[in-house]
């Protein structure tokens, strides 16, 4: 998770404002605007896809660990804070001013953090390519979805500091 502690003087100068609400209705888009049936959610959560239709409805509200897969599943950085803060007062009262990820210095972090979390996924790839091929179907998966992450990271910032 990336604790934004130190940044909170730079957004206090800046004016930044905390999040907007975020409901059961942005679950539901989300899911949605990365074409993911509801049904595939629930399966990759490992819930029925009833208990995902009453979380999108309102109805019941899902864990803020469900939260976090979600965010994982649907590549939706920022969702599980932005839930958070929304959701529990107990989060609010310690991450009150944390940057949205438009803010440079989110976006920075965030950069930083991709980047360092393909790391051990070089390794893996060093040591798996030593024959000239890559055997472990994992790697062959998860490297280049983390790789895309990190460019999209990278991407974003770059885009923030054209419009500054």
């Amino acid at each position: 998770m990336i604790h934004f502690s130190r940044y909170k003087s730079i957004l206090h100068e800046s004016g930044e404002s905390n999040m907007a609400e975020f409901t059961h209705n942005d679950l539901r888009s989300a899911r949605e605007a990365r074409k993911i049936q509801r049904w595939r959610l629930a399966n990759e959560l490992g819930v029925s896809e009833d208990t995902v239709r009453r979380w999108e409805i309102g109805e019941t509200q899902p864990t803020p660990d469900d939260v976090g897969n979600i965010e994982r599943i649907l590549d939706a950085p920022g969702l599980w804070h932005r839930w958070m803060l929304s959701n529990y007062e107990s989060y609010r009262e310690r991450y009150t001013d944390v940057p949205d990820a438009g803010h440079l210095a989110a976006s920075v972090i965030r950069m930083k953090y991709e980047v360092e979390d393909l790391i051990p996924y070089f390794k893996k790839l060093e040591r798996d390519a030593i024959d000239g091929h890559v055997d472990n179907d994992d790697l062959k998966r998860e490297f280049p979805k983390e790789s895309h992450e990190a460019i999209a990271a990278i991407q974003q910032l770059l885009d923030i500091m054209k419009s500054e």
